[in-house]
């Protein structure tokens, strides 16, 4: 529990920072949106970029865990979609933001540090590769899925287009990808590439939870409770019990992967759904309340999936 504790709380802590800044006008509402543009072009990019550009091409072809992740965060994005759209009446861009808190998990900044500490180095393949993949699918299946609600009146020509310029423009999803095809080559990463996106990489998390902490000054922490409770089911006992459904009865997978895969799932909505969010100036609001509260409810659900050592 204490790994818990000093892992979710300083999360925490840089969210009151940007708060706190924003409250006493150290910074204003334009420095949110710099730093989310700076996060979503350059800091994520970076970090994706050399979390695949490292990894041994061998571990791709570990197809049952690769398929394990991807049903458990697309049919758990999918059911978050078809809900809020049909449940709660929401548009097909607020639909897509909450399937997406639904199985976007913070998996980057909480998920990584419990695993080692929990599972140590042998953790780091099944950990990245969840991180990456999951990362890569969700980002875009609701960048396609915004960006079709916001072309519905378009042609079904120039809305296959502008989608396909979307999806190629962003660096989200190009990084991991460029990234891959680099892990192919038989070359090292050079040391000045990889100490440039390590550290560029690492302001990802801090800069995008600070991001938050600006956006939510003068801003409710309840907002749509119907949202952000669906959302918290889904993500915090929804996603992992399909994971753990998946990883026992369907998929033969080592039983570390197991554990990973299971831990990963269960992390609290991610800063990247913000990150998102903002840069389509959808759901912002409910992602921001949601980010919080899943992170809040996350460090009772977390110590029960390692507890109960599914």
């Amino acid at each position: 529990m204490s790994i818990l504790i000093d892992t979710v709380f300083p999360v925490f802590l840089i969210i009151l920072a940007g708060f706190l800044a924003g409250t006493f006008r150290i910074c204003g509402s334009e420095a949110a949106k710099a730093l989310n543009d700076f996060v979503f072009w350059f800091a994520m990019p970076c970090l994706l970029f050399k979390a695949m550009a490292v990894v041994d091409p061998q571990v791709l072809l570990n197809l049952d865990y690769l398929i394990l992740i991807a049903i458990s965060v697309v049919l758990t994005m999918v059911i978050g979609v078809v809900l809020a759209k049909y449940l709660l009446g929401k548009r097909l861009g607020s639909a897509t933001m909450l399937g997406l808190n639904s199985a976007y998990g913070n998996t980057g900044y909480l998920g990584i540090p419990l695993a080692f500490a929990s599972f140590g180095d042998a953790a780091s393949v099944p950990v990245i590769l969840f991180v990456v993949v999951g990362s890569l699918l969700t980002i875009t299946m609701a960048t396609i899925m915004i960006e079709l609600d916001n072309k519905v009146a378009a042609s079904p020509g120039r809305i296959t287009l502008d989608i396909g310029k979307a999806v190629f423009k962003n660096p989200m999803l190009l990084s991991p990808l460029v990234g891959i095809l680099y892990a192919m080559l038989p070359l090292e990463l050079p040391s000045m590439v990889f100490n440039f996106c390590d550290i560029l990489g690492a302001a990802a998390g801090p800069c995008a939870l600070f991001s938050l902490g600006l956006f939510l000054v003068g801003k409710p922490l309840f907002g749509d409770l119907g949202a952000i409770s669906m959302t918290a089911v889904l993500k915090l006992l929804g996603q992992p019990l399909l994971t753990w459904g998946l990883a026992s009865y369907v998929f033969s997978l080592p039983p570390l992967w197991t554990s990973v895969a299971i831990l990963m799932a269960s992390t609290p909505t991610g800063a990247g759904s913000f990150v998102l969010a903002q840069k389509y100036n959808t759901f912002v609001q409910e992602t921001s309340t949601t980010i919080i509260w899943t992170s809040m409810i996350s460090l009772l659900t977390i110590s029960w999936v390692l507890g109960s050592g599914l």
